[in-house]
């Protein structure tokens, strides 16, 4: 196949140069015609005219009046000067041996010509008409038709050359003819069987005839898949129509995966969008929720900061309330070792053991009302100072009782004696009270502490939920953006799915 068509662009080179040749051949031979032949033949006819027809007319004219003798001097001369350059061109050129002959024959003729046309122009010059008369008819024409005889037959001659000349060049032209026509046929029918050739090598490469593969690729271009691609017989793997069968299965696997896709991802972004709306309501609830729980945090934190600052309170009333009670408990001490120095006394002054254990009496009765006072204390734990100065009220009336009843010191020993333990059971009721007192102050310091704590703990868990209800409000922007995100998808999916039912399949095509 490569070498046909080299060969058969050697022949259209060879006949292109043929052609060129024989045009630049007859370029040549028509410019030496026209050097060698048209151009002498014109200076030789030039001449010719000169002595034929311009000095014979001025000859005439001036003979007959029509020009006076200045102005047929003045014609000779022009003619004389055209015989000069005209000549003188002439024999400037490549002359042939015969021109060479001729002009040696012309010469002569040429001088008794030119003193013939002397004798004219002195005939002009004298005025004599009937010389001149006399002259032109029986000397001019003897002198003049010899040259001009002789000029006919240089004209002859370049004919004649113009004329082999242009039949050489006929024959030439023949010649380049039919080499060239020979050539073209040969080149047709190179031609011929490299088109065969060719045919039957893209025949060949496409598998089947070109319309048939066009018909295929406009199918799949306008999106049908359906119809089968038949290979002939004895096609190669390799040719066009193959290529566009597998293209074509290819295209039914790939746009039957993303028809199946493009449908799961359409189901898919639908239920996320479908999703993403539950989410986004609950996410709304859940932070108007969170918005709710924060308020009675906010309340609570409130009301345990209120709380912790009553238990403060309370803590410093219990610490009051175990001072007095401390107090009382050291002026029960007192008391019991007045009573042992009373018990002691009251065996020297018998006569006044009935008072003192009469107030002994009404100060236990005392003591137990303010261990009662003591116990129910609070912020009214201050009543037990008014019970211990009622007691030492009543111990200034047992001394002054004293003082008046020492006679009967001696009949109520037995009953001081009695007041006395009562004195030091009432003492250690006050120790115990006092080591109550004591407890509940701790305890109340616990309370205090655990109060304080729980009210931090609780403003941390205020800042918690606001932290988590802002989280949950920004939550519920980016739901709100992700439906919108899942609904562009669900778009898009649906897009891509009517893109791609413009495709059409056959009913039994695998993905």
């Amino acid at each position: 196949m490569t070498g046909l068509l080299v060969s058969l662009c050697l022949c259209l080179a060879f006949v292109g140069s043929m052609g060129l040749y024989s045009t630049l051949t007859i370029q040549r031979q028509l410019e030496g015609v026209y050097q060698n032949q048209v151009i002498p033949l014109q200076q030789i006819k030039t001449i010719s005219d000169a002595y034929a027809v311009y000095i014979v007319d001025a000859a005439h004219k001036v003979r007959d009046g029509a020009l006076t003798p200045a102005e047929g001097l003045e014609g000779i001369k022009t003619a004389m000067q055209d015989v000069e350059s005209k000549w003188g061109a002439y024999t400037s050129t490549s002359l042939s041996g015969e021109e060479k002959s001729l002009i040696d024959k012309f010469i002569p003729q040429q001088r008794i010509a030119n003193q013939a046309v002397e004798q004219l122009k002195e005939l002009f010059l004298s005025g004599d008409r009937d010389r001149l008369k006399e002259f032109t008819a029986n000397q001019m024409y003897q002198a003049l038709d010899p040259l001009l005889d002789a000029l006919t037959e240089l004209i002859d001659l370049q004919l004649t050359q113009t004329k082999i000349a242009y039949e050489t060049s006929v024959k030439e032209a023949h010649f380049d003819e039919a080499i060239v026509i020979t050539v073209s046929i040969l080149s047709v029918l190179g031609a011929m069987v490299a088109g065969y050739m060719i045919t039957h090598s893209i025949t060949r490469a496409l598998g089947d005839e070109p319309d048939v593969a066009v018909s295929v690729a406009r199918r799949v271009a306008e999106g049908n898949l359906t119809v089968p691609v038949t290979l002939q017989q004895g096609s190669s793997p390799e040719s066009l129509i193959s290529q566009l069968k597998d293209m074509q299965a290819s295209l039914q696997r790939i746009v039957g995966n993303v028809n199946l896709g493009a449908g799961e991802i359409a189901t898919a972004s639908a239920q996320i969008a479908e999703g993403n709306s539950d989410l986004a309501s609950r996410t709304q609830q859940q932070a108007s929720a969170l918005e709710e729980t924060s308020a009675a945090m906010e309340e609570l934190t409130a009301t345990v900061s209120q709380n912790a600052h009553s238990a403060l309170q309370v803590s410093e009333m219990a610490r009051n309330a175990m001072s007095v009670a401390q107090t009382g408990g050291d002026v029960m001490q007192e008391v019991i070792v007045t009573m042992r120095d009373i018990d002691e006394s009251a065996r020297q002054i018998s006569s006044i053991t009935a008072l003192i254990d009469d107030i002994a009496s009404q100060t236990n009765l005392l003591s137990l009302n303010a261990a009662v006072e003591a116990a129910r204390a609070g912020e009214q734990g201050r009543g037990f100072t008014v019970v211990a100065g009622e007691v030492r009220s009543l111990a200034q009336r047992s001394a002054d009782a004293a003082r008046q009843i020492k006679t009967l010191i001696d009949s109520s020993m037995g009953r001081v004696q009695k007041g006395s333990e009562l004195v030091i059971g009432a003492g250690e009721t006050m120790n115990q009270l006092v080591t109550e007192v004591k407890n509940v102050a701790k305890l109340i310091d616990e309370i205090s502490i655990a109060c304080r704590e729980q009210s931090q703990g609780v403003e941390q868990v205020g800042i918690a939920v606001t932290h988590m209800d802002e989280a949950t409000q920004q939550n519920a922007t980016l739901v709100e953006e992700i439906s919108s995100a899942a609904s562009g998808l669900n778009s898009q999916a649906q897009r891509l799915v009517q893109t791609m039912s413009a495709f059409q399949l056959p009913e039994n095509s695998k993905v």
